[in-house]
């Protein structure tokens, strides 16, 4: 009867020792588990904000480049009709001095 008591305690430590020991091991793989997520969850925030930034820049610089070449348009129309002009007075003056005026 002694020795069967001692066992059961013996046996009560041993499972006791078994369930502090399996807590501590689900708790590391709970943390290990939270933390592979919280990572693979940084990693796709980050990828999605890099496209979304991407996308805005490419935005950005079409409007840019849209209102570059409609303000070169403007500048190069503005710079053909000076020449003309300039080449019409100097055609008038070579036409006035030719006439001998």
């Amino acid at each position: 009867a002694l020795e069967s008591v001692v066992r059961g305690v013996l046996v009560r430590a041993r499972v006791s020792r078994w369930r502090v020991a399996a807590t501590e091991i689900e708790r590391a793989w709970r943390g290990k588990s939270a933390r592979m997520d919280y990572a693979t969850a940084r990693c796709s925030i980050i990828k999605v904000q890099s496209a979304f930034r991407m996308h805005q820049g490419v935005e950005e610089y079409k409007l840019c480049r849209s209102g570059l070449i409609s303000l070169q348009g403007i500048a190069r129309g503005v710079q053909a009709r000076n020449m003309g002009l300039d080449w019409n007075a100097r055609g008038t003056r070579i036409g006035s001095l030719w006439r001998g005026k």
